[in-house]
């Protein structure tokens, strides 16, 4: 059996070498008749049909493949249950499964077996169709693939959900007019070709975080405390190399769950509710370590001196040597990021 996600990652690479597609298939779980329904993914070990939980991704229940069931519906949706006698169901959601497994479940529904042996080829219709399926993608693949197809503006526009729900930890954003007029001329000098967004709060608990978009959420004391443009530039440069190693799509999707994960594929629409409660979660996930390389990298393409990034660094206790022996541009690149006017705006713009 699949105790924990590590396996059902382990078994996902193997099949990966034989298959051509990706299967997605996920199911509402019902525990019993009147239960909440919760999502799950399922995935075939041996002879049990495996209910895993997407979030914290371990085993929830293991049903035995010859005793499953298929329920009558008041819709074309496929009802399973682990036996006639237990009360749990499982409800297949539409459009994700497998178009094997489809093929076969329709075949299954146009058929009009004789009563008597109605079970058996029910059974037996169910049964194959899950072992030839042989493995559910788990919803780690969902979300990343999910994250991969969502267009510019559709990430865009999460962003802006997403901070929704952490505004109610923040507070609104700081709007001066002149303010942020500033922070279109600081994200088109910055990430022209990404159409960044940049806002401004008066508290959060990390210094920058990161929303889909991607949509920059700064601390009001980061932009008081930087010596100027250039260092300030250089803590937006530092978090948009993460995303490549932590998508801020990617994580919010994991939050969210394999639903609003799949209806945003299929519809390039989230739910506004999958994003509620994620403001707690954002404000505490640890961010990664940035490669120096990668960094120096995006600060060339900038074409930005690195020097006052480093100063603070050092200012607030890192080691920053190896942006000062590998700055791209020792003498300055000669490009303005702000004008004096601009950062004067940038620096109030929470000012009332």
């Amino acid at each position: 059996m699949f105790e924990d996600i590590s396996q059902v990652k382990a078994h996902l690479s193997m099949v990966a070498e034989h298959e051509n597609q990706e299967n997605f298939a996920y199911a509402l779980w019902r525990e019993g008749g009147d239960a909440p329904a919760r999502d799950v993914v399922l995935v075939v070990q041996g002879r049990s049909l495996v209910l895993l939980d997407p979030r914290s991704e371990i085993a929830l229940a293991h049903w035995a493949l010859d005793a499953l069931v298929r329920r009558k519906s008041a819709s074309d949706v496929v009802v399973l249950a682990p036996s006639e006698q237990e009360d749990e169901s499982l409800e297949l959601i539409p459009g994700s499964i497998s178009v094997r497994l489809t093929g076969l479940i329709d075949r299954m529904s146009q058929s009009r077996p004789k009563p008597g042996r109605l079970r058996g080829y029910v059974v037996g219709a169910v049964t194959a169709a899950i072992v030839g399926l042989g493995l559910f993608a788990g919803p780690a693949i969902l979300t990343a693939h999910t994250a991969s197809v969502v267009p510019p503006s559709v990430r865009r526009d999460i962003g802006a959900l997403a901070f929704m729900d952490l505004a109610r930890l923040t507070g609104s954003s700081c709007a001066t007019e002149l303010g942020l007029e500033a922070t279109k001329v600081l994200m088109r000098r910055l990430f022209a070709k990404e159409q960044a967004r940049l806002l401004v709060v008066r508290s959060t608990a990390n210094t920058i975080i990161t929303l889909p978009g991607p949509l920059f959420v700064v601390n009001q004391n980061l932009l008081e405390k930087s010596i100027g443009p250039e260092a300030f530039a250089g803590f937006l440069l530092a978090e948009f190399a993460k995303i490549p190693t932590q998508d801020p799509l990617e994580e919010l999707l994991h939050y969210a769950g394999v639903l609003p994960s799949f209806k945003l594929l299929t519809t390039s629409k989230l739910p506004p509710k999958s994003v509620w409660g994620y403001g707690e979660v954002v404000l505490r996930t640890p961010h990664p370590k940035v490669e120096d390389a990668a960094l120096i990298a995006l600060f060339k393409n900038a074409e930005i001196s690195t020097a006052p990034y480093a100063q603070a660094q050092e200012e607030a206790g890192q080691t920053a040597l190896y942006l000062r022996s590998y700055d791209p541009f020792p003498e300055g690149s000669g490009r303005t990021i702000l004008s004096d006017g601009e950062w004067i705006s940038l620096q109030d713009i929470c000012a009332e």
